[in-house]
């Protein structure tokens, strides 16, 4: 298996540009050993980021909807022979060696589906889409566009008015694997809540942090017992 790793790329505002920076960091610091190609997911724009310029990779213009929802749809309708697509939107850092290694041995093991190294409860069940590793077979078979903002909601959480549930419980439903993949295991729905995970303890079992990741770390006791509340509080 010949993973492809995917960024998307913002122009445009600071915020964007500085999580560029931070990813490409994370990156170089913790380069993968297996094979792999890049692509930088660039919205609405072709002009060069010299955060990225060491780095070898394949450039593609987005100019849909949809936010990192939308573009891991477009992707994978692009590159529907890839081996696995590994996502990753502006506001995630890489947070050891071995991450990539960790995502294709799951996804060895477990077969076509959604893997995630963050994962709530939150209003459904869902792996959280700013990092996501999938099959393009599985998202291009799930029957819903993500063009807007409010889309972006129904996809990862929500789900849609006409019945269509979110991303992962339309995967679970087909069959497919939904598994939370950490540096520790490997995790099925039922067992998301883990020690040191999304919004755990000091959450040093995330294989990739993102900016919700970020807020917890810096909550004092009530903020952080408030926010656990929302991605757990009703398992």
């Amino acid at each position: 298996m010949i993973p492809v790793v995917l960024f998307v790329r913002v122009c445009g505002k600071p915020e964007y540009e500085l999580g560029a920076q931070r990813w490409a960091e994370s990156y170089r610091k913790y380069r993968p050993n297996i094979p792999h190609s890049i692509a930088i997911i660039n919205r609405y724009t072709d002009a060069p980021d010299n955060s990225l310029e060491d780095i070898c990779w394949t450039p593609i213009r987005y100019d849909g909807g949809g936010w990192d929802c939308g573009t891991w749809k477009f992707v994978a309708s692009i590159m529907p022979h890839a081996d696995l697509l590994v996502c990753f939107n502006s506001s995630c850092v890489i947070q050891g060696p071995g991450w990539l290694e960790r995502f294709v041995s799951v996804a060895e093991k477990n077969g076509e589906g959604l893997y995630g190294p963050l994962a709530s409860y939150e209003i459904c069940p869902h792996i959280r889409t700013p990092c996501m590793a999938f099959h393009p077979y599985v998202m291009n078979e799930y029957p819903q566009s993500v063009l807007t903002r409010e889309d972006t909601y129904r996809f990862e959480s929500c789900g849609y008015p006409d019945g269509t549930p979110n991303v992962t419980q339309w995967a679970r439903k087909k069959g497919f694997a939904t598994r939370l993949v950490t540096w520790s295991g490997d995790f099925d729905q039922p067992d998301w809540k883990q020690p040191n995970v999304f919004r755990q303890g000091d959450q040093s079992d995330l294989i990739v942090h993102d900016r919700h990741c970020d807020a917890y770390a810096v909550s004092d006791a009530a903020g952080k017992a408030q926010l656990e509340r929302l991605a757990y509080g009703s398992t």
